[in-house]
């Protein structure tokens, strides 16, 4: 080290490493973010699933039409089910394809048979707001 010291030369010294520091520091924070990721997973889920059962119980219902009045409309399910019975209203309506506009309901305009989608105003309601009425 002697020579070293004399030519101008100088050496960098490595610092002490203290491993019981560093390996506390280490081990906290990937168990913390591990943590985090964990519950934003378990939100996510519980979140999606009660989209599921809200949908599940939808706005929407789509069928053939078994029989209907000027105050109701019942539809079987396309792909199978029990035959749920409509309302309809003096404010219910009626559509001719998804995207165009809506007109108050006029019942010469269905026939049993047809495929309708039934709009309703809540989960679980059987008021019906709009009848999609699909071509024959």
């Amino acid at each position: 080290m002697d020579y070293i010291k004399d030519k101008g030369i100088t050496v960098a010294q490595e610092q002490p490493k203290y491993p019981e520091q560093e390996s506390s520091v280490k081990t906290d924070k990937p168990k913390s973010h591990k943590r985090r990721w964990i519950i934003i997973i378990i939100v996510f889920v519980v979140v999606l699933f009660a989209t599921a059962a809200i949908i599940g119980n939808a706005l929407t219902h789509v069928g053939k039409v078994t029989s209907f009045s000027s105050s109701s409309i019942s539809i079987k399910p396309v792909h199978g089910g029990v035959t749920k019975t409509y309302t309809i209203t003096s404010s219910t309506k009626e559509q001719k394809s998804p995207g165009s506009g809506t007109v108050k309901f006029n019942p010469k305009n269905i026939h049993v048979g047809e495929v309708v989608t039934v709009a309703t105003d809540g989960p679980g309601s059987k008021k019906a707001v709009v009848i999609l009425l699909y071509s024959r």
